[in-house]
């Protein structure tokens, strides 16, 4: 989930938080929201990460929204509301590609997840090309008991079913369960639908007993069948909401709390592109390592999928190097948010075995990210600017800790490559 402002995790309900601690299970949020969590017995990824996956995208407005800020109201970037008709920019394949494909349209979902999988992931579907208008205003759908977010996603699979739907197209693996349903709301208040808590989007669509279509279940908590998201008035910032819900299906419940805008796990910012953490995780790119002293022209990372690892002796944890030019259209941002904001080396401290959301940590040239950062300018290295790490490591014996410097310089760029020197100092704290 993809909140708000600063507050934690929470779970939903304490039905729910029972069901955890039963089955230790995981669950996901976006914004600022608690956590949605279903009895499963397996921990994420929940959906495929190589092959073709299929999903639907239904769009949908309050009759009553009439909310136009911040994005230009007649424009092919924004969704107007006075429309009501899914936008501009969701038609054909701007969106989703109906099909797998060598090249996708530029910016798509599809595009996206093609690039940051490095063509192993096709994230594919089918846009329902009717616009949903709630037949009551959204004052109507704030009781949580009867007329909350769970019954107004019923509502809205009972019209898809009415309208022709195939739920039998998204069980990608035939298991019996559809796999995959974006509901993208045009605008919502932040307490809208589940009073007492502010959220972009969620995961699940808030009600507990599946639902049959086409002898399927929809599955309503997570993880389930989908996520839905709100304040979808651009291409890019529906990707940047979209691509973090999915990220919980991806990584589970909670956050990377010190990724910022340069991941897409962070509850605390605006998506670009993802790290390089994440697409490691996930088996989408194979870091260079680096063992000894050396001299580097890195090209930019998200075009080319190239990242330098220095692994530490003795350790699990790892320093991972990524250059950031903000070539891809996935770094550009639109009206609601700029670009991404720092373009130069970017340096993350690594610890696998750590808590999850102290798994990724950014070192920032100026020393100054923090977990509530979204990111600056200040945080890259260009050239001229060095950083020297010391990690602390256990030694074999267990007894002593050996102390390894290393000196990370940006000696200068040349087009969009830095070019970078690593020395090691190995040093022994008796």
């Amino acid at each position: 989930m993809l909140l708000l402002n600063n507050s934690t995790d929470k779970e939903r309900d304490g039905i729910f938080l029972r069901r955890i601690a039963i089955f230790c299970l995981v669950g996901c949020v976006h914004f600022l929201l608690p956590s949605v969590l279903a009895a499963q017995s397996y921990g994420p990824p929940f959906i495929p990460t190589q092959g073709t996956f299929r999903v639907l995208a239904v769009f949908v407005q309050f009759q009553d929204d009439t909310w136009d800020d911040p994005c230009p109201s007649d424009s092919l970037l924004g969704w107007p509301s006075n429309r009501h008709s899914i936008p501009k920019w969701a038609l054909g394949e701007k969106f989703l590609a109906p099909k797998k494909a060598k090249k996708y349209s530029e910016g798509s979902l599809s595009d996206y997840f093609a690039q940051m999988s490095n063509e192993q992931f096709h994230f594919i579907g089918d846009v329902f090309p009717i616009l949903y208008l709630t037949p009551q205003p959204f004052a109507f759908y704030t009781d949580k008991t009867k007329h909350g977010r769970g019954f107004l996603s019923t509502q809205i699979i009972d019209w898809l079913d009415e309208n022709g739907v195939d739920f039998s197209r998204y069980d990608n693996d035939n298991d019996g369960d559809v796999d995959f349903i974006l509901f993208l709301y045009r605008h919502w208040q932040h307490k809208i639908l589940t009073p007492g808590t502010s959220y972009q989007g969620i995961s699940g669509f808030g009600f507990s007993k599946s639902i049959t279509k086409d002898n399927k279940r929809i599955l309503g908590r997570f993880p389930g069948s989908g996520t839905m998201q709100r304040g979808n008035y651009t291409l890019p910032t529906s990707r940047s909401i979209v691509t973090h819900e999915i990220s919980h299906y991806f990584f589970g419940a909670g956050h990377y709390s010190s990724i910022g805008e340069f991941g897409i796990h962070d509850g605390n910012a605006f998506c670009y592109a993802m790290s390089g953490y994440e697409r490691e995780k996930l088996g989408w790119i194979h870091p260079i390592e680096i063992k000894r002293d050396t001299l580097l022209s890195i090209p930019d990372a998200i075009t080319t999928n190239t990242y330098y690892k220095i692994d530490l002796p003795n350790s699990s944890d790892y320093f991972l190097l990524e250059n950031r030019q903000r070539i891809s259209i996935f770094e550009k941002g639109d009206c609601v948010e700029g670009e991404l904001p720092a373009r130069g080396l970017m340096i993350a401290h690594i610890r696998p075995r750590a808590s999850k959301a102290q798994q990724i940590t950014w070192i920032a040239a100026d020393s100054t990210f923090s977990e509530n950062d979204k990111g600056e300018a200040s945080d890259a290295l260009r050239a001229g600017d060095s950083l020297i790490l010391k990690p602390l490591l256990h030694s074999r014996s267990g007894t002593a800790h050996d102390q390894l410097s290393i000196q990370v310089r940006v000696l200068r760029q040349k087009a969009n490559r830095v070019i970078v020197r690593i020395k090691y100092k190995p040093t022994v704290n008796q």
